[in-house]
This record gives structure tokens, sequence and C-alpha cells, in this order.
């Protein structure tokens, strides 16, 4: 039989690791992004909004209305409503010549003092690069609020400052390290190309061992990265894995136990309304390049990501690139 105790503490603390990322999502809304490119360059956009239908939408904890969670596109694009169980989601699509780019026709809104405003926005554009390729290229911006709740807190900087050589980490660039650690911890469990977080929440509920190693592989990774870049040669390669080690173990030390969060109440609406987005993109040639994951069988390229990963500051870019 399991050791329901050892469970309930390796729960709790994991809890405490995803509690930045558990706040976060508030909405049950998604967005489904289809493109298909022709062999002359032409290509037809499909974007579907799904969302909770009218018996969903009230109760003690209120959800955002489709409308609440995406701006939807007007004119020239055919719009069809539809209803499936108890969601509805509307069907936007349209027809685009070659060359042409479209902008902000998947925007996601959050809800602020203001009502819902748009906090995410995109542009997409299907270019011939070369003889005989094209390559499809969709940004994510956001233009919303940063999250108020910190990845990088001030425990794992103190952490940082005591694992570095003495001298070396200065108050400026203690700063810059935990800033693009946050947002590459962001992009992560956040995605593109798929998000760490849809997966990890359940590992850390019936393998926690598993969901450690994971997360502290990626957190490992990244901030390898971040010091390589930051100290260059002033770290050696051996001073280099000794803090990352360290800090990996103190982190999960340092946010073990801090909360009580219960995953059974609402997240907070000041974090925003979390919506999954699912991109792809369907090429009338070989795909050479790209950073999506590829499907081989149908020739398709796809990403899923929270658009809350581009709220630290960087764009999504998602691209791929075909020969005929």
């Amino acid at each position: 039989m399991p050791n329901t105790k050892c469970n309930q503490q390796a729960t709790k603390r994991f809890w405490s690791v995803m509690l930045p990322m558990a706040l976060l999502l508030s909405g049950c809304s998604r967005g489904k992004v289809v493109t298909k490119v022709a062999s002359d360059g032409s290509w037809i956009r499909r974007v579907e909004l799904h969302g909770p239908g009218p018996d969903k939408t009230g109760g003690m904890v209120p959800i955002p209305k489709l409308e609440d969670t995406f701006a939807v596109p007007g004119a020239p694009w055919v719009i069809t409503h539809e209803k499936k169980d108890a969601d509805e989601f509307l069907v936007c699509t349209r027809s685009m010549k070659p060359g042409e780019s479209l902008s902000n026709d998947v925007v996601c809104k959050a809800k602020t003092d203001k009502g819902y405003v748009p906090c995410s926005q995109n542009q997409c554009s299907v270019k011939q690069t070369g003889p005989g390729e094209y390559t499809y290229t969709e940004t994510i911006h956001w233009v919303g609020a940063k999250p108020t709740t910190s990845l990088i807190d001030v425990d794992v900087v103190k952490h940082l400052r005591a694992v570095l050589p003495a001298g070396l980490a200065t108050d400026a660039s203690l700063k810059r390290v935990s800033t693009r650690l946050s947002g590459d911890i962001m992009r992560v469990f956040l995605g593109p190309p798929e998000p760490l977080f849809t997966t990890i929440l359940s590992q850390a509920m019936m393998a926690p061992d598993l969901a450690e190693h994971k997360i502290s592989a990626e957190v490992g990774e990244k901030l390898a990265a971040a010091l390589t870049d930051e100290y260059g040669s002033r770290l050696t390669a051996a001073q280099r894995t000794t803090a990352v080690e360290k800090l990996v173990a103190e982190t999960f030390k340092s946010t073990a136990g801090k909360t009580d969060f219960d995953p059974t109440k609402p997240p907070s609406k000041d974090n925003g309304s979390l919506v999954s987005l699912t991109f792809s993109i369907k090429l009338p040639g070989k795909i050479i390049k790209t950073n999506g994951n590829i499907d081989h069988l149908s020739n398709e390229v796809y990403w899923g990501l929270y658009p809350e990963a581009a709220a630290m500051g960087q764009d999504i870019v998602l691209t791929a690139t075909c020969r005929l």
C-alpha cells in the first residue's frame, strides 16, 4: 500500500513549489488556431475560441464569459457560433493572399479594475523566404500587467549570492540573473512548444519524485545558461556546477511549507485569466526548420502555450519553414 502520509507531505511540498503557476490558473477557456498554407503561398486561418456556456458563468465563483476572455475579430472574418454540451465556441475563418499578414486575431483578456482588457496580442505572417520556400511566423506579445506572483523570491536571490564566489555576485548582476531566470522558468512551465505545467501538476500528485527531477533539471539548465552568460570565464565550469546544484537544492527547501494553498479553492483574480492556446501550421512542403513539435504523418507543426509566458518582457515567437 502507498505511504499516504509521505505522499501528502510530498504533495504539499510540490504545491508550494508550483504555487506561482497554480495561482495563475483562473479560466477554463481555450483557443485553437489552425493555419493551412497552399503551394502558391496563400493560406487559410481558422481560430476557434472555446468558453463556458451561460450556465457555467454564474454561481459563487463566476467564470469569465467567452467574450470576457477573448477579443472576437470582426469583418472580414466569417464567424459562426456553435455549442457542444455545456460549452460554446466561436469559429472564425479567413482566407489570406500570398505575402499577407494578420494582426490581433488571437487577443486574450484579463480582468482589471477597468473590466476585461487585452493582456496579449499577436501578429502572424506567411512569407516566401526562398525559391519554393515558405516561412510561417507567429508572435505573441504581452500588453497586460506583469504577474503579481514572482517565480524568484528573496530567499532564492540570497541563496544565489551565497553559492557564488565572494565578490562576484553584485546587486546588479544578481538582479539580471534572477530576472532572466524568472522569465526562462515562466516559458518552460507555460510553453512553448508545450507547457510543462500541464503535466507537472498531475505528477506532483501521483509521482512527486519524478516531478522533482523534471523541475530540478529544467531549473538547473536555465540557471547554468544564465550564469554562463552573466559571468563568463569569471566562473569556472566546476564553480558553475556547484552553484547550480546548491541553488536548486536550496530552492526546494526554501519553498517547502511556505504556503497554505488549497487547490480546491479558486485562485486570486489578481493573477490574470490564464487560457491555453494551441497553434498548428500545415505546410505544403517538407519542414526544414522549426521551433515547434512536428507531426510527420500530417506534415504539421504545433505548439501549446499560455500567453502569460510572454509576461516577463520577451515576445513568444513561433516559426516553421518548409521547402516544396
